[in-house]
């Protein structure tokens, strides 16, 4: 599969990062189970992440940056 853009890319990457969020909040409050101290810390390295994914997407890749 070929990725046309950077800014494909990056949506696939947020999009990803959403899906993973919604996995885990969802085991939590709908399965009922306990995260841990680690899945505590992977969540906020995978928001981070979709946050970055997201400024990435909406980035012009105009102007002197684009190179």
């Amino acid at each position: 599969m070929i990725l046309h853009s950077f800014r494909s890319v990056a949506l696939a990457g947020l999009a990803f990062c959403v899906l993973m969020m919604a996995v885990a909040l969802g085991l939590e409050h709908i399965g009922g189970y306990e995260p841990c101290p680690l899945c505590i810390f992977q969540r906020v390295a995978v928001i981070a992440a979709g946050i970055l994914f997201a400024i990435a997407a909406i980035h012009s890749q105009q102007g002197v940056w684009a190179k």
